[in-house]
């Protein structure tokens, strides 16, 4: 409990501190662009006067007060308003008060409207947003990121909503905004005026937001908290974008979903300005010219498969008939350049191995005798440039989406170009094939036992895909290397490999070079399933796995 002169005192340093920030912020003196409090003995007064209420702080009981006098060393400095601000708050606190609007504003910017320029405009659609609180957020933000323009749709709420205000503090007043009933209205006149429409969503293809290349306009759409955007308004996006997430939980908060968004779109800003600066610094002597050509991603691919070990090392030996789909985003007149496309039963894909920062000169390849190979007598992702190439098989094309199956791709890769595959000109069946030759007969077929099948078709049913290409890709050649895969050996032809959390059971025939699918079992024992925490959120389907099949 704070004693009358304790708050006299907490008052004094209030208000004396108050009387400098706005004698500093009323004067040519302290601008954004000089920050330190001038050597000029007024100030150096005043600057005086708040070290001795803080050696009248230390002389005080209560533990609270008398902590704030270690607060000192901000003045043993030079002062700025930053400073200012961090001695300030701590006194602002105990008096029982928060920061006024205009206290915590603060007057620096470091995205200028040149800069800005640069990028290309950005817009916000706020759609059904449930909390005041929310859209105050994303008006604080909003005013941080220097957007363009909020727009606020169905029942979102308005700056006028007292906690709308209190929550943007200050900040709806510096952005410029408009309400509207309905979604469509606004995004009928967004597309007119050349914006791009970009969802933020958490829906199946959605480009991430790393690999997401901002148009020059652009409008970003969020919806409700609970249930997302609006079918018919998802279905009028552009491009749809998800942030990639790692936890158990699939969504964010709105605001700070927003937060993610508009610093994504900032970081381009901020990648242009370099990329700009770069070539501006690059001389013009014929001996110095480098010929740069900057490829970008027409589209991206997505499936299931999010993981390396879940990809079968060639398309080929994708047995699972599961579906990818390329979605065309970036490119230009889309039906005029996929038309004729469908004829065609293959089509070359070139892409990007998204997931690699590095490269290796030799590598270990996933089968055959362990010895390391150059990178370029190899297939290996961790290439100089990490460019990929694969023969995928088309099956279909829908609108701007081309639908394959046979692929060795991971969700979210970029894709770079397509080519049809043609045959007279594309296959050479006679060719040597170096050092890969000597491995063709050590091939193991899989076959699987009826057991086995019951449980792969459950698993897939229940929403664990990439089961069956994972056992392809692992288990066609070298089915018992424990120094390369997860795999455990039982008994002398008797195994299991691991798989996520699963264990798969296979014994081995090397007189007929057969791996025999014998069934799967949970990864978790039984004390594991009973703990109630789950990490990988899978424990629900073990238990339901174990009770359908009697484990």
């Amino acid at each position: 409990m704070l004693e009358k002169e304790d708050l006299k005192l907490i008052r004094k340093m209030i208000s004396a501190g108050q009387a400098l920030e706005k004698e500093l912020l009323s004067s040519d003196l302290m601008t954004p662009e000089k920050t330190e409090l001038p050597e000029i003995p007024r100030y150096q007064k005043k600057k005086d006067e708040l070290k001795s209420l803080l050696d009248l702080c230390e002389e005080r009981t209560n533990p609270d007060v008398n902590r704030l006098s270690k607060l000192k060393t901000l003045l043993d400095q030079p002062l700025s308003l930053r400073n200012l601000t961090a001695l300030l708050v701590p006194f602002e606190r105990l008096n029982g008060r928060s920061l006024r609007d205009d206290e915590f504003l603060l007057s620096t910017n470091d995205l200028t409207a040149e800069n800005i320029a640069s990028l290309g405009p950005l817009r916000v659609i706020a759609e059904n947003i449930r909390s005041s609180f929310n859209v105050g957020a994303i008006f604080r933000t909003a005013e941080c990121f220097g957007i363009e323009k909020i727009h606020l749709t169905g029942y979102t709420s308005t700056p006028e909503s007292e906690k709308t205000a209190n929550t943007s503090m200050g900040t709806s007043s510096l952005v410029e905004w408009q309400s509207h009933r309905h979604s469509s209205e606004v995004i009928s006149e967004l597309k007119k005026d050349g914006y791009r429409i970009v969802a933020l969503e958490t829906v199946e293809g959605a480009i991430s937001i790393e690999q997401y290349r901002w148009p020059e306009k652009a409008a970003l759409l969020l919806g409700n908290e609970r249930f997302g955007l609006d079918m018919e308004t998802l279905a009028s996006a552009d491009d749809i974008i998800r942030i990639p997430l790692s936890g158990r939980k699939n969504s964010l908060n709105v605001g700070v979903a927003f937060g993610i968004g508009a610093s994504a779109w900032r970081t381009q800003h901020n990648q242009k300005l370099k990329s700009r600066e770069s070539k501006s610094s690059v001389t013009s002597k014929s001996d110095d010219r480098v010929d740069r050509q900057e490829f970008k991603p027409i589209g991206y691919f997505s499936c299931p498969l999010d993981n390396p070990y879940e990809v079968p090392r060639q398309g080929v030996l994708n047995q699972s008939q599961s579906h990818g789909a390329i979605r065309l985003t970036h490119l230009d007149n889309i039906p005029q350049s996929i038309k004729d496309l469908e004829g065609f039963e293959r089509i070359w894909v070139v892409y990007k191995f998204h997931q690699n920062s590095n490269w290796k000169p030799l590598v270990l390849p996933p089968r055959g005798p362990k010895i390391k190979r150059g990178v370029l007598s190899t297939r290996s992702p961790y290439r100089p440039n990490p460019i990929g190439i694969s023969c995928v098989k088309l099956e279909k094309i829908k609108g701007n989406t081309i639908y394959v199956s046979e692929f060795d791709l991971l969700n979210g890769t970029p894709i770079y170009d397509i080519k049809p595959y043609l045959p007279y000109s594309d296959s050479f069946p006679s060719a040597r094939a170096g050092w890969v030759d000597s491995l063709q007969s050590s091939v193991f077929q899989i076959e699987y036992r009826k057991q086995s099948h019951l449980m792969f078709d459950w698993l897939l049913k229940k929403g664990v895909p990439g089961l069956a290409d994972f056992i392809s890709s692992q288990l066609s050649s070298e089915p018992t290397d424990e120094k390369r895969k997860r795999i455990k050996a039982l008994a002398s032809d008797s195994y299991f490999i691991a798989y996520r959390t699963w264990r798969v059971l296979f014994t081995i025939d090397f007189e007929t070079s057969k791996v025999y699918i014998e069934g799967i079992k949970s990864g978790y024992s039984e004390s594991d399933l009973q703990d109630p925490s789950d990490p990988y959120g899978d424990k629900s389907i073990h238990r339901h796995f174990n009770k359908e099949f009697s484990l």
